[in-house]
């Protein structure tokens, strides 16, 4: 967790938003927990598949403007995704295999947003949910 939340301090400003786009999981739970050691807002994303259409996925995208899409090598490697990296959108995967690291800074502000939760977008454009540290 220390070592990816390091490499996502580097990309990314605190307060930023780092997209999750991995299955459920352990990548999950290591990016979620890395982006908020990094300071950055994590938004949770289910990857596209057949029965998942990209809209809602450039639909969040669109809302969010995050810094960093945080995925696997697999995912990565998918048109949908590798068209982030040529619009500024950094492409980072999860399944790297991270150093270990200390940690080091504050810990969160319990007020500071740790993620943001989109609706299903099935009735009409996902809305996102700030969901604090706190909460």
């Amino acid at each position: 967790v220390w070592g990816l939340a390091a490499h996502l301090r580097e990309r990314a400003s605190a307060g930023e938003r780092v997209v999750l786009l991995v299955p459920n999981g352990p990548d999950l739970v290591v990016g979620l927990l890395a982006a908020m050691a990094a300071g950055l807002v994590a938004v949770p994303v289910y990857p596209p598949r057949r029965n998942r259409k990209a809209e809602r996925l450039h639909a969040i995208l669109a809302d969010c403007r995050p810094r960093v899409v945080l995925t696997t090598a697999e995912l990565a490697a998918t048109p949908e995704v590798a068209d982030l990296a040529g619009g500024g959108v950094a492409v980072v995967a999860a399944d790297h295999g991270w150093a270990a690291c200390q940690p080091h800074g504050p810990g969160a502000d319990p007020a500071a947003v740790a993620f943001l939760q989109y609706t299903s977008g099935s009735t009409g454009t996902p809305k996102g949910v700030a969901i604090t540290h706190g909460g």
